[in-house]
């Protein structure tokens, strides 16, 4: 019986952290996709004096550092709530 309360609680505080990550109405995608839609809408216009936007200089490493960082803290995660699960199953 202690075995099931703990793989309860730790099954709550799994679908509790997944509640928390889900996304807001208003994301970041949303965003971008209103700008490219507003970009299209510019272009099309004949005769447009399209000027572009400067933009920030985004650097890949960043990035690719910060998402893998992201996996890395995902997947170590979820091995460890798998490893907790097994271990009292085997008790």
């Amino acid at each position: 019986m202690k075995k099931l309360g703990l793989i309860f609680i730790l099954a709550c505080f799994l679908i509790f952290g997944m509640m928390i990550g889900s996304p807001e109405p208003s994301t970041q995608s949303e965003r971008i996709q209103e700008e490219i839609d507003d970009f299209e809408k510019e272009i099309e216009k004949p005769g447009n004096d399209f000027q572009p936007k400067s933009q920030n200089d985004v650097d890949p490493n960043l990035s690719n550092s910060l998402a893998k960082t992201g996996e890395n803290i995902i997947t170590d995660s979820l091995n460890f709530f798998l490893e907790a699960i097994n271990s009292l199953v085997k008790k």
